[in-house]
């Protein structure tokens, strides 16, 4: 008998809908699954997405994939900027992730008390690295070329501190020279010089690490959560005290707040993230932006309001913010 190629206009249109909302995708842990391909994404309003529940730490982008880490969740990576998420947890005992960071090819996640996992496999396996570390509560990781950076908190069995690895993870060296707090809550790259937010306020290294010098003009007795680089000589200081947001012109040696468009007194800035000439913050009024260096922040989208945002993430055209036991929001960034 021979097939007819022809369908009837109604089946047709079922059809045609049917190939534009769904396709099959390859995944290396699970096979073939189908996928909705991911709607247009709004501008004004924040989305949640599935798959995330809980509290969102950290994200980090390799190659098309966008990761992120959860207390007492876990890794979870996307292929589909966010319409779907997968755990990534083979071989992790800890699933209480505070940090994570793509360098080249290789991620590396920060765990609390379980110290520093490495995965070159895009995720699907993850391989300890903890040769040297005398403190396994990873709070933040840095990288620059081949040359990583951990920050970690005092514990019941450890003092906290900073730690360099110039063999990409395999092992780790302690740095303290000139660096009073062993909390360290934050870390960004910025030019030459590496910073790193503490308790105590904020520490600059313009040696890889091996010396450091307060910064603190402007940020009395800053308790530094978060920090990012936005170009040249810029950077952002976010406080977890209260304190509002810092931004220094000329590579950290002075500080002025910027709280304009924040409320009084200023929230708790938890995370920042910079891109291009915008600058986002999250923080516990929510996400809000300051845009081309100015003065005075703006709200990001509707559905935010009051949430406490624990993690920033841009990739392409999409801001991803990360929330405190409320799960994980996406939302356009206006072209």
């Amino acid at each position: 008998m021979k097939t007819s190629f022809f369908l009837k206009p109604a089946l047709l249109l079922v059809a045609c809908l049917f190939l534009m909302n769904v396709q099959s995708c390859k995944d290396p842990l699970q096979g073939d699954i189908p996928r909705t391909l991911e709607p247009v994404i709004s501008t004004t309003e924040w989305q949640q997405m599935n798959g995330l529940h809980g509290s969102v730490t950290c994200f980090a982008k390799s190659g098309n994939s966008l990761f992120t880490g959860m207390y007492i969740g876990g890794i979870f990576r996307s292929d589909n900027n966010g319409a779907l998420w997968q755990a990534v947890n083979n071989s992790l005992k800890n699933t209480d992730l505070q940090s994570l960071i793509a360098s080249g090819n290789t991620l590396f996640a920060g765990i609390n008390g379980e110290g520093i996992l490495r995965s070159t496999d895009n995720g699907a396996t993850w391989q300890v690295m903890n040769s040297g570390l005398t403190s396994l509560s990873i709070y933040c990781l840095a990288a620059s070329e081949n040359t990583l950076f951990a920050g970690t908190v005092p514990s019941q069995t450890s003092a906290g501190g900073l730690f360099r690895s110039t063999d990409n993870g395999t092992t780790w060296q302690e740095l303290t020279n000139g660096l009073t707090s062993k909390s360290i809550q934050s870390l960004t790259i910025s030019e030459n010089s590496l910073f790193a937010g503490t308790d105590k306020g904020l520490f600059r290294s313009i040696d890889y690490g091996m010396t450091w010098q307060a910064v603190n003009n402007g940020l009395t007795n800053a308790y530094i959560k978060s920090l990012t680089a936005v170009r040249g000589s810029i950077l952002f200081a976010g406080r977890a005290d209260g304190g509002g947001v810092f931004r220094s012109m000329d590579n950290g040696i002075t500080w002025q707040a910027v709280n304009n468009g924040l409320r009084t007194p200023a929230p708790a800035i938890i995370s920042l993230t910079a891109n291009g000439n915008t600058v986002f913050a999250g923080t516990s009024d929510g996400v809000f932006r300051l845009n081309n260096n100015g003065n005075s922040w703006q709200v990001v989208g509707i559905r935010l309001a009051n949430i406490l945002v624990l993690s920033l993430a841009v990739k392409g055209n999409t801001l991803f913010a990360g929330t405190n036991g409320e799960g994980a929001f996406r939302i356009g960034i206006p072209q």
